[in-house]
């Protein structure tokens, strides 16, 4: 009799809800992006804003704070997080939740952990109002020197953590934004470094991408090119949004959100000659996004 494996599942982690420093420099002392949690309002009726956490709003860099997010997980049958990792020309973001919070919380515990490099540009849009220009804080875009400096820190730091999630062996990466791929060659020299640290490679993953949500973003104008290239070892996405628009107002219906991606998951798996992930997103209620929307209450 065959055995069906259990299937391993991660989850993303945004990692904006402790104190950084370039976060304060641009929004002031101890901002963190609970603050835009907590100011949401609601904008129409019978729209539940602010949505307070039960746990309150927690500092994700304490160990103690995210060994309850782990066993939480853990429980309810997760096997990892893939944080979304923020490297720039000048050095990290963000990464306190992970190397503070996550690394030394997981210790003894079989509860992984990987990087989604988001390499996006960073805009100021904490919060944004429709309609206002969005000013570029970080590019995501870096050179070929802090590539190769970025790299060996994620082996080092990273990979060579007991924690750090593996497909065969070969630690999980994946690339958020395939179009800021300037020199795609380097995840070629990527992988030899890994190989020379003594694992047996990487496992490269694409996130895919047709609608765009951030500013920059320009669908999956360079993913055909990259994958055939072969530079991939599976393909994924990262939120239903970049299959599908949300076109009505108040709320776009889940099933027709969830339909759209199927779609795509379906046309994807047979056109990429690699393992495809699925997805699966809660929904979508973004606090950052600002509007003059009047609370419109129904007519009895």
């Amino acid at each position: 009799m065959k055995t069906i494996k259990h299937p391993q599942i991660a989850a993303y982690y945004f990692p904006n809800y402790h104190i950084d420093k370039r976060n304060q420099r641009v929004h002031g002392p101890g901002w963190t992006e609970w603050e835009l949690v907590k100011r949401a309002r609601p904008r129409f009726a019978g729209h539940q804003q602010p949505r307070i956490p039960l746990w309150g709003c927690e500092n994700e860099a304490d160990p103690t704070v995210m060994r309850r997010k782990i066993d939480t997980a853990l429980k309810f049958g997760l096997d990892a997080f893939v944080f979304d990792w923020y490297c720039y020309e000048d050095g990290l973001f963000l990464e306190q939740a992970l190397e503070k919070g996550f690394m030394p919380a997981a210790a003894g515990t079989n509860f992984k952990f990987a990087l989604m490099w988001a390499n996006h540009d960073w805009t100021d849009i904490h919060p944004w109002r429709a309609g206002t220009p969005k000013t570029v804080l970080y590019p995501g875009a870096i050179s070929d020197t802090a590539f190769d400096r970025m790299t060996d820190y994620v082996i080092e730091k990273y990979f060579r953590h007991p924690n750090y999630w593996a497909i065969d062996g070969k630690p999980y990466f994946s690339i958020y934004n395939l179009n800021g791929l300037e020199n795609p060659e380097l995840l070629l020299r990527f992988r030899d470094k890994a190989v020379r640290a003594g694992f047996p490679g990487i496992h490269i993953n694409a996130i895919l991408q047709e609608e765009s949500i951030l500013p920059g973003e320009n669908g999956n104008a360079a993913a055909d090119r990259l994958i055939e290239a072969g530079y991939f070892d599976s393909v994924t996405s990262y939120i239903w949004l970049h299959h599908c628009r949300l076109d009505r107002f108040p709320v776009t219906p889940y099933r027709k959100v969830m339909n759209s991606y199927f779609e795509f998951y379906r046309n994807a798996r047979a056109q990429y000659h690699l393992p495809y992930y699925p997805n699966v997103t809660v929904g979508w209620d973004n606090p950052r996004l600002l509007r003059n929307t009047a609370i419109r209450t129904p007519r009895s």
